[in-house]
């Protein structure tokens, strides 16, 4: 199993999200990634991040500090 597998698993719904990461990457500079707690928000991102070579900072942002009206305002 490679460190990839290990990282997503061999589900259908991992391989698909593996997938749109892969997409976005290609063509996205920047990407707002939502989800409930413990979904893996984080590991996904830092992924995208890292296949992503235009990319220069990543910002981790605890979105619970900001009411949904804040966050759609500013993006």
């Amino acid at each position: 199993m490679t460190g990839e597998n290990i990282l997503f698993g061999n589900s259908n719904e991992s391989i698909k999200n593996k997938e749109l990461l892969e997409q976005l990457a290609q063509n996205t500079l920047s990407a707002l990634i939502e989800g409930e707690s413990g979904v893996g928000k984080e590991v996904y991102a830092t992924y995208l991040f890292s296949k992503i070579t235009e990319a220069k900072i990543f910002y981790k942002i605890d979105s619970s500090l900001f009411s949904d009206f804040s966050i759609e305002k500013n993006i």
